[in-house]
């Protein structure tokens, strides 16, 4: 049985202005920030942020707004 959810990591087109909503409006605990990868805690679930946006021509074209998530798990049998 799962016992709780590990991370949930959300692409982004725009690290910074992401990094400010989630730590200024929402006042999320930030752990670190770099240009591709931000980690918030969330009382022992991770947010990551990831600047996976996929662009063609300086031109967004899919994938920001995705997001993926994990569950722990001590062992699996």
């Amino acid at each position: 049985m799962f016992k709780k959810m590990d991370y949930v990591m959300v692409l982004v087109s725009d690290m910074d202005s992401f990094v400010a909503f989630y730590k200024d409006k929402l006042e999320i605990s930030l752990c670190f920030s770099t240009e591709f990868w931000t980690e918030f805690d969330m009382g022992g679930t991770t947010l990551a942020l990831h600047g996976g946006a996929t662009f063609k021509n300086g031109e967004e074209i899919g994938d920001a707004g995705n997001c993926s998530f994990s569950f722990y798990e001590e062992s699996v049998n």
